[in-house]
């Protein structure tokens, strides 16, 4: 059986995350919102502040997910501090080689479990129109669109954290 794990970087996880976040724009240039290029051109002191900021509290948090203790995915959450009891997942990506498995599904759920966990209410996302794949991956894990389409072709979309909707109780049924 393949072991995944996930976890949730802390300050000294700098070198990691530059590493997964230049690998997947590298990877899948069309689902983020930033090239390769300006994100190799960060300074060492911008990928730390990110990761610092990230660590701790309520407000921002990174996850990485593994397969047998080879990092294959990653994703963040950052609260919207205009809308109180939101946060939003940004910058999910899985290596090629673990996707259509287990491993997205399980990342997402540890985002989702954490913010519900932290005492929010809702994760947004959003995704281009022309990922169908994640589209796909995302109306599956139950996700709704929310409003419409942005001029950059970003589809919003919204995950409600109510009892029964979690991946726990989700899966029981």
């Amino acid at each position: 059986m393949i072991g995944l794990s996930i976890r949730r970087l802390g300050r000294d996880d700098v070198a990691l995350y530059r590493a997964m976040r230049l690998e997947a724009l590298r990877d899948a240039p069309y689902a983020f919102g930033t090239t390769h290029a300006n994100a190799s051109a960060r300074t060492e002191a911008s990928w730390r502040e990110q990761v610092e900021v990230a660590a701790d509290g309520r407000e921002r948090a990174l996850f990485v997910v593994f397969q047998n203790a080879a990092a294959v995915g990653m994703a963040a959450l950052y609260a919207r501090a205009e809308e109180p009891g939101v946060t939003e997942m940004f910058q999910v990506w899985v290596a090629p080689s673990v996707r259509g498995g287990r491993a997205v599904v399980a990342l997402v759920d540890e985002l989702v479990t954490w913010a519900h966990a932290e005492g929010f209410e809702r994760v947004a996302a959003g995704v281009r129109s022309d990922n169908e794949h994640a589209a796909r991956f995302y109306e599956r894990y139950g996700f709704k669109v929310a409003g419409k389409t942005a001029r950059d072709g970003v589809v919003p979309l919204v995950f409600e954290l109510a009892e029964g909707n979690l991946p726990r109780q989700r899966d029981a049924r």
